[in-house]
């Protein structure tokens, strides 16, 4: 965390607030649930004693806020959870190469936030291996033809766009969440914007493999 817990819940703020024009289709049920997360920085006392600056936040697995429960088993929610330019998470596919199934290939990246069955362990991340290989594999012209079936476009841009503009050093292949609503399209959402802006410029930052 950085002193002022300013930029991630800010950042967060200014993402569901203003970055896009079009609502997830779980905002378009009700317009209160959010794309990113939310909640303020505090000062802390416990018996008159100062603990210190907190964040008082919704964190990325609150699924509620986010309207997930509404599309149930339909809905599927990851985490990209590795700084990487070389495996799952930076949309590199699987190869014998690595020396890994491709169960354990891409759950090494790709944390499941939503539904419940699959974050305890249920999931052959069939729909990610899809993803990531229509990525990898698909030529220039086979990726253009079908990105807005793989795609929301205006959310994978803007958050490329916001990536770059706030410095978020580590949002491409770590701390962002993707969201498939049962439409078979998935929509970027911010979950953690503390290192950017300039806080940390010792972090490479690392090349995502999605074209755009």
């Amino acid at each position: 965390m950085e002193s002022s817990h300013g930029r991630n819940v800010g950042i967060a703020k200014f993402t569901n607030d203003c970055l896009y024009d079009t609502l997830t289709p779980a905002q378009i049920k009700d317009p209160k649930y959010r794309n990113s997360i939310n909640g303020f920085p505090c000062i802390l006392y416990l018996n008159d004693e100062l603990q210190g600056v907190y964040n008082f936040n919704l964190d990325r697995y609150s699924r509620r806020a986010f309207g997930y429960h509404e599309f149930g088993d339909d809905c599927l929610v990851y985490e990209i959870s590795a700084n990487t330019d070389s495996s799952a998470g930076a949309f590199i596919s699987n190869t014998s190469g690595s020396g890994k199934g491709d169960k354990e290939y891409y759950a090494s990246d790709f944390t499941c936030i939503y539904p419940e069955n699959r974050r305890m362990g249920d999931d052959n991340y069939q729909e990610i291996k899809e993803l990531v290989e229509f990525v990898d594999l698909s030529s220039d012209e086979v990726f253009r033809d079908n990105f807005e079936a793989h795609f929301n476009k205006e959310y994978l841009i803007r958050f490329y766009l916001a990536v770059m503009c706030f410095g978020a050093v580590d949002n491409l292949g770590k701390n962002a969440k993707i969201a498939n609503f049962g439409d078979g399209r998935w929509y970027f959402q911010f979950y953690d914007c503390d290192t950017t802006l300039g806080l940390d410029k010792n972090i490479v930052q690392p090349y995502s493999n999605i074209r755009i």
